[in-house]
């Protein structure tokens, strides 16, 4: 499978250093929301993940979490190459 994945890196730090974004599993915290330390979740397009990207950001404020204003934020294209 191709797609895209978000990622995030440290804002001042360069941006080859990026920690993948994924949703988690119903049991654990927001599992609605594109968090790290999880894995990656692929999307279909570059479209679809910056979608996703923004509703995890719109609900991280709403809930008056301060952690987007500290990272980048990236898409980063992946491609099987088994052709998949």
């Amino acid at each position: 499978m191709s797609g895209f994945i978000c990622a995030i890196s440290k804002k001042g730090e360069s941006p080859e250093f990026t920690a993948p974004l994924a949703y988690g599993n119903d049991d654990m915290p927001a599992p609605e929301m594109l968090l790290r330390d999880r894995g990656a979740t692929i999307f279909e397009s570059r479209e679809a993940a910056r979608q996703a990207l923004e509703v995890t950001l719109i609900s991280a404020d709403s809930q008056g979490h301060e952690w987007p204003s500290l990272f980048n934020f990236h898409f980063i294209e992946v491609k099987d190459p088994f052709g998949n």
